[in-house]
């Protein structure tokens, strides 16, 4: 890759991974508002660990491992890259712990397919666009977020640890932001608990890199946060 390919590939990851990319992510606490709710988080510390286990636990291994998949199928460059991403979406949301959780994962990932392509026109010469997203448009839990990440930034070509470390920063981006709203903590309390996990992401990536395999997910934690918060009598966030 020369330095223009490989300098257009970082400007899309940077659009990509933008707060104000039109994914609707803001919506989702994905547990956070339920554990702020049980008292389980009440601080700037109590945040930085309960993201950090669901990171370690939960999102590396099942959804950045899901990433780093999806962006090897789509750089082969093949239309028959669309059978294999559906198949691991349905892989992704089967982990998923409710009915709402898969629908949300579902909405986030159509939306960035969307925005992606209306945003970075390259993505529609990929020969697997079409048939993914026909194949999205046919179940509201298709296509998981992590899927839709790994497709739209392989098939834009970006390196896929940057891919990874993107995916995952966003992740703890939007947690602390939740937590500004529903702690509440502020604004440089918020970016003071981002920076400090920056390591675990790279560290994080890095492992991703070297096994993207099996998908797994033991954080019941986590799971059984994202399951209380569609108990709760009233909320802000839609999971």
């Amino acid at each position: 890759m020369d330095d223009a390919t490989a300098g257009a590939a970082r400007a899309r990851l940077l659009l990509m991974a933008d707060s104000g990319f039109p994914t609707g992510a803001f919506a989702h606490s994905w547990g956070l508002e339920w554990a702020v709710r049980d008292g389980q988080v009440t601080d700037a510390a109590g945040l930085a660990g309960w993201i950090r286990e669901a990171l370690r636990f939960g999102v590396a291994p099942l959804a950045g491992r899901a990433v780093a998949r999806a962006a090897a199928a789509t750089k082969t460059g093949r239309e028959s890259a669309a059978r294999e991403l559906i198949r691991l979406s349905d892989e992704v949301a089967s982990f998923q712990p409710s009915r709402d959780a898969r629908a949300a994962g579902g909405q986030l990932g159509r939306s960035l397919l969307s925005a992606a392509a209306g945003a970075l026109p390259a993505l529609l010469r990929h020969p697997a666009h079409a048939a993914v997203s026909r194949a999205a448009a046919g179940r509201d839990d298709r296509l998981q977020h992590p899927v839709a990440w790994g497709f739209v930034g392989g098939a834009l070509g970006i390196d896929t640890d940057a891919l990874l470390q993107a995916f995952l920063l966003g992740t703890v981006r939007q947690w602390a932001q939740v937590a500004v709203r529903t702690v509440p903590i502020g604004q440089s309390e918020a970016l003071a608990v981002t920076g400090a996990l920056l390591a675990d992401v790279a560290e994080l990536a890095r492992r991703i890199g070297q096994r993207p395999r099996p998908l797994a997910s033991v954080a019941p934690g986590w799971d059984a946060a994202v399951l209380g918060h569609g108990e709760l009598a009233a909320r802000y966030f839609r999971s």
